[in-house]
């Protein structure tokens, strides 16, 4: 449905974000592992290159953010028609990348900083077995699960034996990641808003991503009339002022995690990381 015109400001907001990722994005060109950095020193103790994840995970976010802002070139090029729900689950996944990133680089201590890795390293390796062995036929799959998983625990063994001296430190690694942990702690170091306020709208966003109807009620943009019959009917449309808060808050996520990323791969940058709501005129304490 298109976009009444009470809704311009919010679409402004929004172009006004784009600008400050285009900066971003070419800044994350730019990335490279200095002899002697943090990245450098992680890698050199860690034969499978833990630096590449962090750097990976941003790239992934601006590229679904890329994709994002194709839609709403796209959008202004129709006249003001918004896909009503793929912009809320683009702008999600680049808010869970991001705050992934973060999660993993945000420790000055570079064991901690590799327990991390390693954590992250065994729950993809997890997610990587169950999806791989579904290729296989039934009565095949517990020899496959039992040879990998066997493979990997002595790969692990003998990281975890290095970097891990108690058993709380052991027990750490063994536990599934939690993206809500992720985006909770990218909240709170990013400092774009409360934190309470980026959960509530990741999980906007989640239920627009698993098409949740109450998400829909909370954040879209809702017309009911009466039919020719007299029946009650209605649809539902992007609120692109509820949008824009979300967007602001995944690019202050990027400002962080791209900070973050040029601090550890010994980059010229400030000592912490320059307030993002001191970049652009929203009042970030106040989302409603």
């Amino acid at each position: 449905m298109p976009i009444p015109d009470r809704f311009y400001p919010a679409i402004a907001q929004i172009q006004k974000q784009h600008e400050f990722f285009d900066v971003m994005h070419k800044a994350m060109g730019e990335l490279r592992i200095e002899k002697g950095s943090d990245f450098n020193l992680d890698n050199i103790a860690l034969p499978v290159q833990p630096a590449r994840l962090p750097i990976e995970l941003l790239l992934s976010a601006a590229d679904h953010y890329s994709a994002f802002r194709m839609l709403t070139d796209e959008s202004r090029e129709k006249g003001g028609e918004w896909h009503t729900s793929a912009p809320w689950t683009l702008m999600r996944a680049a808010l869970e990348q991001a705050s992934q990133a973060i999660w993993l680089a945000a420790e000055d201590d570079r064991d901690e900083r590799i327990r991390r890795y390693l954590r992250m390293l065994r729950h993809n390796g997890a997610q990587a077995t169950t999806a791989t062995e579904l290729r296989y036929r039934r009565k095949d799959r517990e020899k496959y699960r039992a040879a990998t998983i066997k493979h990997r625990e002595v790969d692990f063994a003998n990281l975890i034996t290095k970097y891990c001296r108690t058993s709380n430190q052991v027990s750490t690694v063994d536990r599934s990641i939690s993206l809500l942990d992720c985006i909770r702690e990218a909240a709170r170091l990013s400092d774009v808003t409360f934190v309470e306020t980026v959960e509530r709208y990741w999980r906007l966003a989640s239920g627009y991503a698993h098409g949740l109807e109450w998400t829909r009620l909370a954040a879209g943009l809702s017309t009911f009339h009466v039919d020719e019959e007299g029946r009650p009917a209605g649809m539902f449309g992007l609120n692109p002022e509820k949008l824009s808060y979300l967007v602001v808050m995944v690019t202050g996520t990027f400002h962080h995690a791209l900070w973050l990323m040029r601090k550890r791969c010994g980059s010229s940058c400030p000592d912490s990381c320059p307030k993002f709501a001191t970049l652009t005129p929203i009042d970030f304490l106040h989302f409603p």
